[in-house]
């Protein structure tokens, strides 16, 4: 069938859209069980976490969800133990839950918080206080016993900037805390480094980056991160002599494609290091490949349904979650064995017609300071066409950046740069 632009049939409406498929919003290995955030349309958003025997482990009307950076993300986490930590939308404070119990606070009010991250039973956090002048961001560690509800001075300040910061990471020892900090003057993808110190008030040292993000453990003297340093973000390990980064960092598995995209939020996961010393790592280069690294360097991918925003949420043993989009699936969680191979969808993942999916087409336009890379997405429609003298309607989506007060960083040719355009497939 022939018709213009706008006037094609679809099965689709907005409702449907919304509905059809879940927004996961991180993923857990807890127990016996996986647990993972979960959005609920018809209760206007609110962020819910879930297990796979079927419970709601947050009920209503709580709902985790995080205003750090304005952008939020890592809203919630769980140890092993099957306790829940997570920031209440309404009022921003950290709250522990055990299942079938109420919430308890654990910090006072005031702050926002996000970053939630558990490790050696320790819970580290970001809090934004946007009451100071200047405004505050921190890297803290919360009490989990709850003395700190009422008293903020129970709360170890690890790190207190006027910048930004990301990513905490305590070191298997427990005795070093990695972090992600830029200033208010760059965006992230500009200028960001790896920042640690020693515990429990040793000097704060750089690890020489350019936009880094994620950092994680391979050791207790060892830290591997992604940069962008050679213009495309690839994995990068680096050394300790002591308490500071020992020789410059080195790439691992390079490959010209990206682990990492902009720090929007910061529950992102983009790799996860295995027991073992392999790393399981996302590479974007139009669509994200899932790819398994060697001690050596050596990659070989792996076959997962999730090929669009993918993120390695957590691993134990050979296993690893992963969250994500598909060309061909809806938006799920997947747990996957990465020697076997098995691969078991615990939400979501449902398969879809190709043929009413319009394929992401790269284009070059001219811009101000060079070529702009982007994506257009034409109209998909196997039941209509349009007459061939008929442009289709777009809706570009722009990211603006901001105005250079210093040499712009090096260009990178990748599929985040910010800009996109998408068609209007109706």
């Amino acid at each position: 069938m022939s018709s213009p632009y706008g006037s094609w049939p679809s099965p689709f409406s907005a409702a449907s859209v919304a509905v059809s498929s879940p927004r996961i919003d991180g993923a857990r290995f807890v127990g016996s069980e996986i647990w993972w955030g979960e959005s609920v349309p018809s209760e206007k958003g609110r962020v819910t976490v879930r297990s796979s025997s079927g419970d709601e482990i947050l009920p209503a009307p709580w709902s985790a969800r995080s205003r750090v950076h304005e952008y939020g993300g890592g809203a919630w986490t769980a140890d092993r133990q099957s306790t829940l930590y997570f920031v209440d939308a309404a009022d921003q404070r950290v709250r522990r839950l055990v299942p079938g119990t109420e919430p308890v606070p654990l910090t006072p009010q005031g702050a926002a918080h996000g970053g939630l991250r558990v490790q050696a039973g320790r819970l580290l956090a970001v809090r934004e206080d946007l009451s100071t002048t200047p405004h505050t961001r921190s890297i803290i560690e919360i009490p989990v016993d709850g003395s700190a509800a009422d008293d903020a001075s129970a709360i170890r300040v690890i790190r207190e900037s006027e910048g930004f910061v990301a990513h905490p990471a305590l070191s298997p020892d427990g005795e070093r805390i990695a972090w992600v900090e830029w200033d208010t003057g760059r965006m992230p993808w500009e200028e960001a480094h790896v920042r640690l110190v020693a515990l429990p008030a040793g000097d704060v040292h750089t690890v020489p980056s350019r936009a880094a993000l994620q950092p994680e453990w391979l050791g207790d003297a060892e830290l591997v991160f992604a940069d962008d340093s050679a213009g495309r973000w690839g994995l990068h390990r680096v050394a300790l002599d002591g308490d500071v980064p020992g020789a410059e960092p080195q790439p691992l598995a390079p490959a010209d494609a990206d682990t990492g995209y902009g720090l929007w939020v910061l529950g992102n996961r983009w790799y996860q290091p295995l027991n073992d010393g392999r790393i399981v790592a996302v590479r974007t280069n139009g669509r994200d490949l899932v790819v398994v690294i060697d001690a050596d360097g050596a990659a070989r991918p792996i076959d997962v349904p999730g090929d669009g925003h993918v993120s390695v949420d957590d691993a134990e043993g050979t296993r690893v979650l992963l969250s994500g989009n598909g060309s061909h699936v809806t938006p799920g969680l997947w747990v996957v064995d990465v020697d076997s191979g098995e691969t078991v969808t615990v939400r979501g993942g449902e398969p879809v017609d190709a043929r009413w999916m319009p394929r992401a087409v790269p284009i070059e336009v001219d811009g101000a300071h060079g070529e702009v890379h982007a994506f257009a997405y034409p109209p998909a429609n196997p039941d209509a066409s349009a007459p061939d003298d008929e442009l289709p309607p777009y809706i570009v989506l722009v990211h603006g950046g901001r105005r250079h007060t210093s040499p712009a960083p090096p260009r990178r040719r990748s599929p985040t740069t910010r800009a996109g355009a998408s068609a209007c497939s109706t």
